[in-house]
């Protein structure tokens, strides 16, 4: 599992993930996961500027997902791509390993284009053909009804944010809180680039820290595996800066 979220603001783009990758122990029992810690799940394309977070595998057909990206970076990318070419390129890319992906996964991309952020999200969920993946520009957000994949309509935004794998305390603030007295949002576009990062800093903390606490409903003597941890990095970038990426300690936040 992995918590990952972007947010787009005036100031820059914000990416943020744990660095937890977990694994079952016993296949027949999937509360007994052990799990490796300080994985990176942000990347950087250098050559073009633009960075990404993946969510869901780990490897894909025995190679980590890391390996796949370095060789996709050096064998389809160019100077001139950007975050919609390299998505487009990305889909084309997962589509064509065999044998095709089954299980949910996506990589979320953003950087510039023309001193515009943008945000890209290239992803398989369980209700697709195996190996097919959506290249979706959250500018102009789909919403689909569940399992069908007809839009139902589509919301632009110019400061879009993005958050999968596990996503509760995102949907929480952003989704849910909005809907009750004295229905409070959060609103990217009047963010600074600093908010951001603690918001992301808040949300994946949150991520890691909530799964001390939960029991899954069905077994009540069980809590929920710790899927998510390990450091939190936490990746910017602007027009004046490019790139940078930072680690915090979620038990010091």
């Amino acid at each position: 599992m992995t918590s990952t979220f972007v947010v787009l603001c005036p100031e820059g783009v914000v990416i943020a993930a744990d660095s937890r990758i977990t694994y079952q122990l016993h296949p027949q029992n999937h509360w007994k996961i052990g799990h490796i810690d300080n994985v990176q799940k942000i990347f950087h394309l250098k050559e073009p500027n633009v960075c990404g977070s993946y969510w869901g595998l780990a490897e894909i057909q025995g190679k980590p997902i890391l390996q796949h990206l370095q060789d996709f970076e050096k064998s389809q990318l160019s100077r001139s791509d950007d975050v919609d070419s390299i998505a487009k390129k990305m889909k084309t890319y997962l589509e064509n390993i065999a044998p095709k992906i089954e299980r949910r996964m996506g990589l979320h991309i953003t950087g510039y284009i023309d001193n515009t952020p943008k945000l890209r999200h290239v992803f398989h969920e369980f209700w697709h053909i195996n190996g097919e993946f959506v290249n979706e520009d959250c500018h102009a957000e789909c919403y689909l009804p569940p399992l069908g994949n007809k839009v139902m309509y589509r919301e632009p935004k110019e400061y879009p944010v993005l958050f999968n794998g596990d996503n509760l305390v995102a949907n929480a603030l952003f989704n849910y809180a909005p809907k009750f007295p004295p229905y409070s949002a959060i609103v990217p576009h009047k963010l600074s680039l600093g908010d951001c990062v603690e918001l992301a800093k808040l949300i994946i903390g949150m991520s890691i820290h909530r799964l001390n606490y939960f029991f899954d409903q069905r077994m009540q003597q069980n809590k929920v595996p710790k899927t998510v941890g390990g450091p939190i990095y936490i990746a910017t970038i602007t027009p004046e800066k490019g790139f940078n990426l930072s680690q915090y300690d979620p038990n010091k936040l």
